[in-house]
């Protein structure tokens, strides 16, 4: 039996790439991704602080982590649009296996949806900017 796996990278073995099932997909590219994602995360980090020593412009200002609002809101983000991911592709899924829809219908069902989420995050966010009080993270006082 012959797995197919990614091109150019020779004969896959049992560890990278499963052959149960009627396709044979590989395993391994998910960890792989997201080794690669913290990888080039580190590098460019890094090259971002030695920019900063050396009193040159970084692309990124890092001295945004001292604060702890910047730090808790990245975060949040983060986890906010980790949470969409999954409801969309759970809504997707489900539009695959119990309704009988093929992946570019689920898709095209399921993309108004996952637009006007995305929509209204960002709407609602510069609403907060010009409605802010002058108390929160979002007022501009010298």
């Amino acid at each position: 039996m012959e797995t197919i796996c990614w091109p150019g990278l020779g004969p896959c073995s049992s560890r990278w790439c499963s052959s149960a099932g009627p396709h044979h997909y590989p395993v391994a590219a998910a960890p792989l991704a997201l080794g690669l994602g913290g990888l080039l995360l580190a590098v460019f980090t890094r090259r971002e602080l030695a920019l900063a020593r050396q009193w040159c412009e970084p692309l990124f200002d890092m001295a945004l982590f001292r604060y702890a609002s910047f730090r808790w809101g990245g975060l949040v983000g983060l986890l906010r649009y980790l949470a969409q991911f999954a409801v969309n592709y759970s809504v997707t899924l489900f539009l695959q296996m119990f309704e009988g829809f093929k992946a570019l219908q689920a898709g095209l069902v399921s993309m108004p949806a996952a637009s006007a989420c995305s929509g209204r995050c960002w709407w609602g966010c510069s609403c907060k900017g010009r409605a802010s009080s002058g108390f929160g993270a979002w007022s501009h006082r010298p």
